[in-house]
C-alpha cells in the first residue's frame, strides 16, 4: 500500500506538512488523492531515472539528452527546485480539480511548505510560477489554451520581477518545458513521441524570445508588445489549434502520411463542406479565438470532430463533423455579445475567457453524452450560460454544465 511504502515514510519524516495535506486530501476525495500520490511518486522516479541514465523509454538519445541537460542546469540553479516542483504541483487536485494549479500554489504558500528548505528568492519565484501555471505549455500544445493565455504570466503581480530578467525568463520556461514532459510520463498510461520535444521546444522558445524582448519596455509597453505579438502568434497557430480535435498533437509525423499539411487539409475540406473557406472562418472568429481558454474540453472537441471519442489517428477518408466549427463560432460569438460590458472595464489589453465544461469523468464513453454535444441543446447551453468576471485573475469565467443522463 502506497501510504505505508518506504518512500512515503521518508517524505513524511522529511516534510511533515506535506503529509498533513495528503491526509486532508484523503478526507475530501480519497480516489483523487491516491491518484495524485501515484502520479507524484512516478514523476519523481522518472526525474531521478533520467538524471541517472536509467529511464527505460523509446525516445531518441538526442532528445533525452537535451531534457537531461535542462534538468542538470535546473539542478545547478537550485538543487531542490525540481523535486519540490514534482512533489507539490498537484497537491490541490483533491480540493479543486479544475483550478488545481492555483489551489496547489495557495496550499504551499499558506502551509509554508518551503520553510524547511534553503531556497533563494529567484529560485522560489521560478518554482512558485511553474506550480501556479504548470498547465500552460501543455495546453498550448493540445490547443486547449492559446499563446495569448500566457498573458496571465505577465499579469501575475507576484511574478513581475521574474519577467524583468532574461536569465530568469529562460530558466522559467526551461523548467516549464522539462516539467511538462515529465508530468505526462508521470501517468503510466501516457506515451510521449519524439515530435513532442520539437513542438514543446518551439512553444517554449517563442515565449522566451517574446518575453525577453519585452524586458526593455516599461510595464505598459510590455503589455502592449506581449498582447499584440501573442495574438499574432495565435493567428498563425489557429490551424494547429483547430486540428488538435483530430489529435494532431499526438500523431503528427508518427507516420509518413500524418503530416501537418494532411491535418490542415482535412480541416479545409470539412470547412468547404460546411460552406466556408478558411479565410471566411477566420474572419468570423476574428481575434476572439485567441481569448478562449478551454478547461478539460479536449475530449469534447474530439467528439465534436468525429462523432465519438477515438484514440487513434484520423483516417484519410474520414470526414470531420461541422459541429467542431460550430463550437468555435459559438464560443467567439459569446465573447462578442459582451463587448459593451468588456469596454466598460477599460482594460489595456483584451481579457481572457475561460470556458469550463463541468462534465463527469469518462463521459465520452456514454452514447447519450456524445449525442448531446452534437445537439442544438448543447450549443444553446453555451449561448445561454452566463459568464462572471473574476477580478483576482482578471478574466471572464463561464461554466457550462452537462445534463445528467
Amino acid at each position: 500500500m502506497i501510504l505505508k511504502s518506504p518512500q512515503m515514510k521518508y517524505l513524511t519524516n522529511l516534510i511533515p506538512k506535506w503529509f498533513k495535506i495528503v491526509q486532508l486530501g484523503l478526507e475530501v476525495d480519497k480516489e483523487e488523492t491516491y491518484r495524485t500520490i501515484r502520479h507524484i511518486f512516478r514523476s519523481l522516479w522518472i526525474y531521478f531515472s533520467i538524471l541517472n541514465d536509467t529511464f527505460p523509454n523509446d525516445i531518441t538519445t538526442k532528445n533525452l539528452n537535451v531534457l537531461k541537460e535542462k534538468l542538470v542546469n535546473l539542478r545547478n540553479f537550485s538543487n531542490n527546485l525540481f523535486p519540490l516542483l514534482l512533489l507539490y504541483h498537484d497537491l490541490g487536485r483533491p480540493f479543486n480539480r479544475i483550478w488545481h494549479s492555483l489551489e496547489s500554489y495557495d496550499i504551499v504558500n499558506k502551509e509554508g511548505l518551503f520553510d524547511e528548505f534553503n531556497i533563494g528568492q529567484d529560485q522560489l519565484m521560478v518554482l512558485l510560477g511553474v506550480i501556479k501555471h504548470h498547465l500552460l505549455l501543455g495546453t498550448i500544445f493540445t490547443g486547449e489554451a492559446s499563446y495569448y493565455g500566457s498573458i496571465a504570466l505577465f499579469k501575475d503581480r507576484e511574478l513581475r520581477n521574474l519577467f524583468s530578467s532574461p536569465e530568469l525568463i529562460e530558466t522559467y520556461f526551461n523548467a516549464q518545458l522539462a516539467f511538462t514532459l515529465i508530468d505526462i510520463w508521470g501517468y503510466d498510461y501516457s506515451r510521449i513521441y519524439d515530435h513532442y520535444f520539437k513542438y514543446y521546444n518551439t512553444i517554449s522558445k517563442n515565449l522566451i524570445n517574446l518575453f525577453t524582448e519585452s524586458v526593455s519596455y516599461n510595464n505598459q509597453g510590455k503589455l502592449n508588445l506581449l498582447s499584440e505579438e501573442l495574438i499574432l502568434r495565435d493567428n498563425k497557430n489557429l490551424k494547429w489549434r483547430i486540428s488538435c480535435a483530430l489529435r494532431i498533437f499526438q500523431f503528427v509525423d508518427t507516420d509518413r502520411a500524418l503530416t501537418e499539411n494532411f491535418y490542415y487539409s482535412k480541416v479545409i475540406e470539412a470547412l468547404s463542406d460546411f460552406g466556408y473557406t478558411w479565410k471566411q472562418f477566420n474572419e468570423i472568429l476574428g481575434m476572439n479565438h485567441s481569448l478562449i481558454q478551454l478547461k478539460y474540453a479536449l475530449s469534447i472537441l474530439m467528439v465534436l470532430a468525429s462523432g465519438k471519442f477515438k484514440s487513434k489517428p484520423i483516417d484519410k477518408g474520414e470526414l470531420i463533423d461541422p459541429s467542431l466549427f460550430k463550437f468555435w463560432i459559438h464560443c467567439t460569438k459569446k465573447i462578442q455579445s459582451y463587448e459593451d460590458e468588456i469596454k466598460q472595464k477599460k482594460r489595456d489589453s483584451p481579457l481572457l475567457w475561460n470556458y469550463i465544461f463541468e462534465i463527469p469523468r469518462r463521459w465520452y464513453l456514454k452514447g447519450e453524452f456524445n449525442r448531446y454535444v452534437h445537439s442544438d441543446e448543447f450549443f444553446e447551453n453555451i449561448y445561454k450560460s452566463k459568464p462572471y468576471f473574476n477580478f483576482n485573475q482578471d478574466m471572464y469565467i463561464i461554466k457550462i454544465q452537462f445534463p445528467k443522463f
